[in-house]
């Protein structure tokens, strides 16, 4: 990945996160490889309002994108949490 790519991405979530449009924030940070920050997006915001808006396919093709090595504490309850969350969704 080149940095030239990643401050691409990077900019295009910023002005995602400006326009308070969490998702294409999560998608454009997540290209840009900041793994940590989508992962706590998808915690704080996306998850709980994807579950009450029984909205869940387009998270899960998210949560599927974050790589586990880039999120701190992973092994900890990151890992439990996904697997909850699938046998949420399936």
């Amino acid at each position: 990945m080149t940095i030239i790519y990643c401050l691409f991405y990077f900019r295009q979530g910023i002005n995602a996160k400006y326009k308070d449009d969490v998702f294409d924030e999560a998608l454009y940070f997540l290209e840009a490889g900041r793994h940590a920050y989508v992962h706590d997006l998808v915690v704080d915001s996306l998850a709980p309002a994807a579950v009450l808006m029984n909205n869940i396919a387009p998270l899960y093709q998210l949560v599927k994108k974050i790589n586990p090595d880039e999120v701190p504490l992973w092994d900890f309850g990151g890992n439990v949490s996904t697997i909850h969350f699938i046998r949420y969704i399936t």
